[in-house]
């Protein structure tokens, strides 16, 4: 890991607001009358035309008016999004009359001239949100973390379901400044992760930000690694007939005509080739190859290594690459020792009288498992349908071949883990949150490419060497063999207490999306897996399993991002979510933990 200089720029922004003309005293209270809509017509918040209605409703909308002033009439509508809510429309659009009103048609249709009549200017586009309404609850300090997943104007977007406006005077916070990034308000797009600070009013949803914090680490250059679950999918060509846009690693990650593609020799591979070149030479000389370039696409298949270097591209969100290298996935003698020291003992339940089994991990613990073996055989049939194809497939003596068991055991945390060699531990208390079997198979799918791309071994060695394929000479797997198998245990152990990192959590939640997708499970129940946790337990990090996010909402809006971004033309008719069947196992679960009929294992 890169040691990274830490600046932080504090900007104090003032913010003119639109002033929103209204004199009070002049309303007059109007009983019990209806406005019929007759052109396309912006309701605001106060009694003038300003920048941002709060809706624009179609013509045929019926409005309840509430009072009148000056050319103004002051109604209540139900809003579809938001509920019932109060603005201003300019008499001119509407008809009054006596009719009870209805719920508001939002469907804009185009309209004649002499129906496009305005008080003083056109009529605005239809909007899909207004955070400029004026809250009315009690607001209450918030902070959260999260991507933005819609954006109105620099002023106004979205995190997830909160709608951040600024306050008349903000802190604008930009940690780990560097001189070749410069970032401001207007940047602020899809994609980008922000933490906000401010006053939450829980009746509209609107965050009020008194701080906007920027990490620009997002925005400098990254590389990540990912195990080839599916080959490279092409989604476009560049002008020149380059490689162009690719998706990989649940990414687009484009190349160019400066992008180097090479192949990355495995320790194995070198060896042999120094074994064969001694027996042409006993003296041979110079250093050994490390990388040479890839001579075609067909040398990559699924399973391999792909590790690649670039900057985001701050338009689209793509990662340009500037190097991109492939290489066999050898089982290193490091994680096969770490694989050997978590060792596991299985104590059969007994389900006719209730009484749990035990599992004990080597060097991870003891669990008491959930004495019903319908709802073990139903995470399992779950979690194997999950398992990546290309995983699933190979002969049990390929070494590199992930042994997967799936156990539930008794405990109400909210809570599930995975150890390096596909151990899926699954809490009993996921059954108390989850709201359907799409959301257990995302969590499932989620623990799932934790094994498959080894994060247990990737992050038992952060801060000590890291594979080095973007950096000619390094050595690789080598190096590894100086730690003994206590330090890899316990390296692996803390990894295990403390959570993966941010990247890694993200790129499981990535791989997860492509896990439910091929088991046809329905991909929106993936962000609302983490809605349903806020529903329940609140919008603050629980345990240390999702430490490393300050909030559901960062969770819930990276994988809306990745909705958006990367399944926008899916169709969702032919994706299940199957409640029913879960809800029969939330049932079993209930009762197979009850203390009442549990039998207690001695450890």
């Amino acid at each position: 890991m890169r040691t990274l200089r830490t600046v932080a720029l504090v900007v104090v922004v003032l913010v003119v607001a639109c002033g929103v003309a209204a004199s009070v005293g002049s309303a007059q209270t109007v009983a019990r009358q209806t406005a019929t809509v007759t052109a396309n017509a912006p309701i605001y918040l106060g009694a003038a035309v300003s920048h941002t209605p709060l809706r624009v409703a179609a013509p045929g909308t019926v409005l309840k008016v509430l009072q009148q002033e000056d050319d103004w009439l002051q109604v209540e509508f139900n809003d579809p999004q938001w509920g019932p809510r109060v603005g201003w429309i300019h008499r001119s659009l509407v008809n009054v009359n006596p009719v009870e009103p209805q719920p508001m048609d939002l469907s804009v249709r185009e309209a004649t001239p002499a129906a496009t009549a305005s008080p003083s200017r056109p009529v605005p586009e239809p909007v899909r949100t207004a955070p400029a309404n004026a809250p009315v609850s009690r607001p209450k300090d918030l902070k959260i973390r999260g991507y933005v997943t819609s954006v109105t104007s620099p002023t106004e977007f979205e995190i997830e379901d909160y709608r951040i406006t600024r306050d008349e005077a903000f802190v604008l916070d930009l940690q780990n400044a560097d001189p070749e990034i410069r970032f401001r308000l207007e940047d602020i797009r899809v994609g980008v992760e922000l933490e906000i600070k401010g006053l939450w009013y829980a009746d509209t949803g609107v965050l009020k930000a008194e701080a906007i914090k920027v990490d620009l680490e997002q925005f400098k250059k990254t590389d990540e690694t990912a195990v080839l679950t599916r080959m490279p999918e092409r989604r476009e060509a560049i002008a020149n007939g380059s490689p162009g846009l690719y998706f990989a690693n649940g990414q687009r990650i484009r190349l160019t005509p400066q992008t180097q593609v090479v192949f990355a020799l495995t320790k194995r591979e070198k060896d042999l080739a120094k074994k064969a070149r001694s027996k042409n030479d006993p003296n041979p000389a110079g250093s050994e190859a490390e990388f040479r370039p890839l001579s075609s696409l067909d040398e990559v298949t699924v399973g391999m290594l792909m590790t690649y270097e670039g900057r985001r591209d701050a338009a689209d969100g793509a990662i340009v690459a500037e190097r991109v290298a492939f290489q066999h996935n050898d089982l290193e003698d490091g994680e096969k020792k770490l694989w050997e020291s978590l060792k596991v003992e299985l104590k059969p339940l007994n389900a006719s009288v209730g009484a749990s089994g035990q599992l004990k991990i080597d060097r991870v613990g003891k669990f008491k498992t959930l004495p019903d073996s319908e709802v073990q055989a139903y995470v399992e049939r779950i979690g194997r349908s999950v398992i990546p194809p290309h995983q699933r497939d190979l002969v049990g003596t390929d070494p590199t071949r992930i042994p997967f068991q799936f156990h539930v055991v008794i405990d109400k945390t909210f809570n599930a883990f995975a150890t390096p060699n596909g151990i899926i531990v699954v809490h009993s208390g996921l059954f108390d949150v989850l709201q359907n079997e799409a959301q257990l198979a995302f969590i499932l799918s989620h623990e799932v490419s934790h094994a498959v791309q080894e994060h247990g071994w990737r992050q038992s060695q952060h801060m000590k060497v890291r594979r080095g394929l973007l950096q000619v000479g390094a050595v690789f797997a080598a190096a590894y063999g100086q730690y003994d198998l206590a330090n890899l245990a316990s390296m692996f152990e803390a990894a295990l207490r403390n959570g993966y990192s941010r990247a890694l959590e993200n790129q499981a939640d990535r791989m997860a999306l492509e896990g439910m997708l091929a088991a046809g499970y329905d991909l929106r129940e993936a962000p609302n897996t983490w809605k349903a946790l806020t529903k329940s337990m609140g919008d603050s990090s629980t345990n240390w399993f999702w430490s490393s996010h300050d909030n559901n909402a960062t969770r819930r809006s990276y994988l809306m991002n990745e909705l958006k971004n990367n399944y926008a033309g899916l169709d969702y008719a032919s994706l299940t979510v199957a409640a029913d069947s879960f809800e029969s196992m939330v049932a079993k679960t209930k009762d197979a933990s009850s203390t009442k009929r549990k039998i207690t294992v001695k450890h």
